[in-house]
């Protein structure tokens, strides 16, 4: 049986059409690389003061942070009643 002939020019667009559609998704690829650096540089980025303290003890230990934050929530709302 003979094989089916392919035109050459159909071929030739073939190749181009994944050749341009590689390069998008290379240069997407390197866009997505270099958002998520300059996001984990922001996020790495020391706070100073008591603001830095309490956003770095919550992150290390959110938990007991929130039983603080409670604690505090009673204190300074009198820790009355209503009736």
């Amino acid at each position: 049986m003979d094989e089916p002939s392919v035109d050459p020019s159909i071929a030739a667009r073939a190749v181009d059409s994944f050749t341009d559609a590689k390069r998008a998704v290379d240069i997407a690829t390197d866009e997505v690389v270099a958002t998520s650096r300059k996001l984990a540089r922001a996020v790495r980025r020391p706070t100073r003061g008591v603001g830095g303290a309490l956003e770095n003890l919550t992150r290390t230990a959110p938990l007991p942070m929130l039983g603080v934050a409670f604690i505090l929530g009673l204190l300074l709302s009198g820790g009355r009643r209503r009736e």
